[in-house]
């Protein structure tokens, strides 16, 4: 059965698309995928119609076969420390986390991607190696960013992507970083995503990449 718990900025009911069953954070030979969030701010008032949410709920389906603790939960109430411990990490078969990151046309994002981008950038000046060669337990953690862009012209998609994009490059690069320092031998690739919503299908671009970091995460012994 697929665990999901939902955290977000606003309290509300679950939908019907979205199983709250919940079972223990730390059971053992379990992995874990936290699916994390940020829409546009103007979407902060209505968070269940933005695309980022949306997706979000697409990626849970396509982890269900595969016996995983599952966890959405928007950008702010995000807990980043398994970023930087390994000893959380390391409770899991497998880890992964997959943010879904909305970019305005005028390379707008929620404020929680500034805000968490600075905090990386801080822990990297001062991180040590946390985690040695010989860190034990699941070893790994997988990432996947998807940057999603909402132009509704291809032109102006192409001549505008650098500025669409930036905010969310340097919240991968700086996750990147991080990630290389405190635990450069357990990161495995990034999945970087930058697709328009408006202009390409997920069916186009977003079923097959979610398979992609599907099929990177060791799977599960019984």
């Amino acid at each position: 059965s697929l665990s999901l718990s939902l955290s977000l900025s606003h309290t509300h009911s679950l939908t019907h698309r979205v199983h709250s069953i919940k079972h223990s954070s730390k059971m053992p030979g379990r992995g874990k995928v936290q699916i994390v969030f940020a829409p546009l701010p103007e979407e902060e008032r209505n968070v269940e119609r933005s695309a980022a949410k949306e997706f979000a709920l697409r990626t849970a389906a396509k982890f269900d076969a595969e016996s995983l603790n599952i966890e959405i939960v928007h950008l702010v109430e995000w807990k980043k420390e398994p970023l930087i411990d390994c000893s959380i990490t390391d409770s899991f078969t497998s880890f992964a986390v997959v943010f879904f990151i909305s970019c305005g046309s005028d390379g707008t994002v929620h404020r929680s991607v500034r805000k968490i981008t600075k905090w990386m950038k801080e822990q990297e000046t001062k991180l040590q190696t946390a985690c040695g060669s010989e860190t034990t337990g699941s070893k790994n953690i997988s990432v996947g960013i998807a940057l999603l862009g909402y132009s509704v012209c291809k032109t102006s998609a192409e001549q505008m992507e650098d500025e669409v994009y930036s905010s969310g490059r340097r919240f991968a690069k700086s996750l990147k970083a991080i990630l290389c320092k405190s635990r450069p031998q357990s990161f495995e690739p990034m999945f970087l995503l930058e697709t328009q919503v408006e202009l390409e299908p997920p069916e186009e671009t977003l079923d097959g990449w979610i398979q992609a970091l599907v099929d990177s995460l060791p799977k599960q012994v019984e």
